[in-house]
């Protein structure tokens, strides 16, 4: 008994760390896809053209580090037109779901959820501004574009009402902080 206690110790503390970081489920479940389509501000198709760490933003200690992540959208189905750039504040996926590791160059099935004002997002890791977007990580139903599972969601979301509102771009931009404008430059 103790050789099998011993042995099970061993193994709990010599198992990599990176082996932890890799992991893929989740304590939480996305919500049926009309729900997440009734609350999100678009769904879209896109592929990420960058995701940029800002190491100022995060919270001591925690491994799931804030990005800004930058989309070109491929298809819009609800909010955005294809062509728009979405960008949204999220967190690299390590200890939580609430995030994704993006990787630029890649193509995911985005839901965007809108922060509002004085509200705790309970779909939000890091405290940023309102009127920004995030896409609620793995528990808001956001995924790869390029597994059977996403390709039999977007042909069911390509069955649902569009009746919703394009979102208003500030530059071409979707998603920055209505309180921040975006600086321009002269020619």
């Amino acid at each position: 008994m103790r050789l099998l206690a011993a042995f099970a110790l061993l193994l709990i503390f010599c198992v990599p760390a990176s082996a932890a970081q890799k992991r893929t489920q989740c304590n939480c479940m996305a919500e049926p896809l009309e729900k997440r389509w009734e609350k999100s501000g678009a769904v879209f198709t896109g592929t990420v053209a960058e995701a940029v760490e800002v190491k100022e933003w995060s919270q001591r200690g925690n491994a799931d580090m804030p990005l800004i992540v930058t989309v070109k959208v491929d298809q819009g189905y609800k909010g955005v037109e294809k062509g728009n750039t979405f960008k949204f504040y999220s967190n690299k996926q390590v200890n939580t779901c609430m995030g994704a590791d993006f990787e630029a160059g890649k193509s995911y099935l985005f839901f965007a959820y809108q922060r509002a004002p004085d509200v705790y997002e309970r779909w939000s890791l890091y405290d940023f501004p309102s009127g920004t977007y995030d896409v609620g990580g793995l528990c808001g139903g956001t995924r790869a574009s390029h597994d059977a599972a996403t390709a039999a969601e977007i042909a069911e979301i390509e069955k649902l009402p569009k009746d919703g509102k394009l979102l208003t771009a500030k530059e071409g931009v979707i998603g920055l902080p209505p309180e921040k404008p975006m600086a321009t430059t002269k020619e």
